[in-house]
């Protein structure tokens, strides 16, 4: 890949300040969160902003795609918002996080699960809003989070550590140090590996 050659060949343009997490809804559509406390939804064909999601008070920080009706929101202020794609709507609001939210996993249709700044993660139950799980064990904010399978998550902080935790019994089953400063991001390779 020559990176000399790299022209971009659409620019969208529309938040007031500068973004932070991209998303993508599929090949048509891309989602931008932004430092102006809004998410916007891009059509890539023309570059126009098709909608505007507004609710949340602070920086968007991350975003999830939940299924092709809607999307996860994670912000600094403290809040996850569900959102409709259709109507643009925030269909919930998840409260529980005493500080800003770094990371955002999908579970499964019914659940996500949060990395913050307070230094915990939290399992969510989708349907009444509710905090289900909430796994204490770092010592400095969770930045990102990956999901091994249904029962198993793995965590990355700026501790410097990165946790395996077991969500059935809600414990960590095992700190892995080496690294000399924060953890900011992790990848799943298969069942077995991540880096």
């Amino acid at each position: 890949l020559n990176v000399k050659c790299i022209v971009p060949n659409l620019t969208l343009v529309g938040h007031n300040k500068y973004v932070i997490c991209l998303l993508k809804l599929n090949e048509r559509q891309v989602v931008s969160g932004s430092k102006d406390n809004t998410i916007k939804v891009w059509d890539l064909e023309d570059g126009s902003c098709k909608k505007t999601l507004e609710g949340h008070n602070n920086a968007i920080f991350c975003l999830l795609k939940l299924n092709e009706r809607q999307i996860v929101s994670g912000s600094h202020d403290n809040t996850i918002k569900l959102w409709g794609l259709k109507d643009g709507s925030c269909k919930k609001t998840l409260e529980g996080h005493n500080g800003y939210i770094f990371c955002l996993v999908k579970l499964n249709e019914r659940q996500v699960l949060s990395g913050s700044y307070d230094n915990t993660i939290k399992v969510w139950k989708l349907e009444d809003e509710s905090c289900k799980i909430t796994l204490e064990g770092h010592n400095s904010e969770v930045t990102c989070l990956v999901k091994m399978n249904e029962r198993q998550v793995v965590s990355g902080s700026c501790d410097n550590t990165i946790k395996v935790w077991d969500l059935e019994d809600e414990s960590c089953k095992k700190t892995l140090e080496g690294h000399n400063n924060a953890i900011f991001c992790l990848l799943k390779l298969n069942e077995r590996q991540i880096v």
